[in-house]
């Protein structure tokens, strides 16, 4: 039944598909299968699945808990598919304990990161599901550089004070794209969340670093 979801229309410019495994050589045996038989422009690894069916699987957010799987299955998708690759994730496995940022250093740091055309955060933890507020600062502090990452209290957060010590960590930035996804219902949000406030003047445009915007269930739950 799977097969149906990879049936290309005509009118469909672009197309890309979302793949959830729990190794490696799972993910690299799908791709050969997508490479062979469907035309799609993009891969997206499905890492930040927060529901008990798929996590349990070691699918979805358990990924984000095992560092070498994922590094396992970019090495695997990018030796397999001629297509762009993206990463999505949610901010960590609990909201206290951010780890989408070394994830993201992570992979970064592999030869085959030229490959990944996007990083895709979700902006609430694993535990929170779909419950409260997305944390739209996180993703813009790990857009801007971990060395900028905050906790809840908006003071330089634990695991960063720790990674500062050295000059690296403390200047480490992302290269590849960041696009962050949750609670966009309106115009006024995506903007919001685009520029980092509510405040939508041009100082303000100016002052903050413009964020990508991904519209996820919020387009099923207002489309208009």
């Amino acid at each position: 039944s799977e097969w149906a979801l990879l049936k290309r229309h005509p009118s469909e410019d672009i197309f890309g598909v979302q793949i959830a495994a729990a190794h490696g050589d799972q993910f690299t045996r799908c791709a050969e299968l997508l490479e062979r038989e469907a035309s799609v422009d993009f891969v997206d690894v499905n890492m930040g699945c927060p529901i008990d069916l798929v996590v349990d699987k070691g699918c979805g957010s358990a990924l984000m808990t095992r560092p070498k799987k994922i590094h396992d299955l970019v090495r695997g998708l990018t030796r397999t598919l001629s297509c762009c690759i993206t990463l999505k994730m949610r901010v960590g496995w609990n909201k206290n304990v951010k780890e989408a940022h070394n994830i993201i250093r992570g992979v970064e740091a592999l030869p085959e990161s030229s490959r990944i055309a996007a990083f895709m955060i979700h902006g609430r933890s694993r535990q929170q599901r779909y419950a409260k507020l997305a944390d739209w600062r996180y993703i813009r502090d790990v857009a801007n550089g971990v060395a900028h990452l905050r906790d809840d209290t908006g003071n330089a957060s634990s695991t960063v004070a720790a990674n500062s010590a050295d000059g690296e960590a403390a200047s480490w930035a992302p290269r590849i794209p960041i696009i962050g996804n949750g609670d966009i219902y309106s115009y006024t949000q995506w903007e919001a969340n685009r520029v980092g406030s509510e405040d939508h003047s041009e100082e303000s445009k100016a002052a903050g670093v413009e964020t990508c915007c991904m519209l996820a269930r919020g387009a099923l739950i207002k489309p208009w």
